[in-house]
């Protein structure tokens, strides 16, 4: 009986403690695969101190805007993207018509003003453009190869003139436009194939600080070779723009110049004070900026 009693007694002890491991069990099962866990994902420390989010997390979390930087704090196009061509466009034969110079200002753009010595408005016209901000030229006469056909003017340069003479009329013409910055020739077709007049010419010239650009009014000009031996600032004129003074040709031909902007990176382009010239260079304006170019004074690009 003893036997059948305590046999009863460890029949029901043996759950308890069953359901007690299984606690236990269950506790510690639980404990590790917790520690685990955590311990698995854990990431280092940034140096910031603050532990980064988990993959998961971060895909949901928009990334932060890049700070936009004012348009206002961009630098002016004209320093970022410099024009690729220069184009010095001169009008020669200023001082008869104050009109005209009126309709250059107008155009508000680098004009040249080739004044001529000893016309009707000389003065005044080479103060209205230097006062506005404009360069300023002896538009100097010289002896063409057809005169007295072609007459220069008065105060012109002839090859016959012994070198005091050259420079006493040279100084009586410079007195006679004010402001000027350089000098290019009025005809002087004959006058520009002497060199040794030349010479005289240029080594006063270079003595005032001023420049000269030759016009080109004959294939044989020295200026070229004697400016290198005199060692003056100089620049040859490119093109003529308005030969036949007509506005629809003088467009079409700076157009044409537009076209070929490729092959020049800087180019001097004369004309004179005819109405149909200011209407055409108006009329090209609006392409200058689409195409790179920039008007300028000669004095930015002699010697280039």
């Amino acid at each position: 009986m003893k036997k059948k009693k305590q046999q009863r007694r460890t029949e029901k002890k043996v759950p308890v403690r069953l359901l007690v491991l299984s606690i236990v069990s269950v506790f510690i099962v639980g404990v590790i695969f917790g520690v685990f866990f955590f311990s698995g994902k854990e990431e280092p420390l940034s140096k910031t101190g603050t532990a980064p989010q988990s993959p998961v997390a971060r895909q949901f979390v928009p990334p932060a805007p890049e700070p936009v930087t004012p348009k206002t704090e961009i630098p002016f196009r004209d320093e970022q993207v410099p024009p690729t061509a220069l184009m010095a466009i001169v009008i020669d034969d200023i001082g008869y018509d104050l009109s005209i110079v009126d309709e250059l200002l107008s155009l508000n753009i680098a004009i040249n003003f080739a004044v001529l010595p000893h016309c009707p408005f000389s003065v005044e016209s080479a103060c209205r453009a230097y006062e506005a901000g404009h360069e300023i030229i002896l538009h100097l006469p010289m002896e063409p190869h057809d005169y007295p056909e072609k007459n220069p003017g008065e105060g012109a340069l002839f090859v016959n003139m012994t070198q005091q003479e050259i420079l006493g009329l040279l100084q009586k013409n410079l007195r006679a436009v004010p402001h000027i910055s350089g000098v290019n020739n009025h005809m002087g077709s004959r006058f520009m194939e002497d060199g040794e007049k030349l010479t005289v010419l240029f080594a006063e010239l270079k003595k005032r600080g001023l420049y000269f650009l030759d016009s080109l009014t004959t294939d044989h000009s020295k200026g070229k070779l004697t400016s290198r031996t005199v060692g003056i600032a100089f620049i040859s004129r490119d093109t003529f723009m308005d030969n036949n003074h007509d506005e629809t040709d003088t467009f079409q031909i700076l157009q044409d110049l537009l076209n070929i902007k490729n092959s020049w990176d800087r180019i001097v382009v004369i004309g004179h004070p005819y109405p149909g010239t200011v209407r055409a260079i108006r009329r090209i304006l609006p392409f200058l900026d689409d195409y790179g170019i920039k008007p300028v004074y000669l004095s930015s690009i002699t010697g280039r």
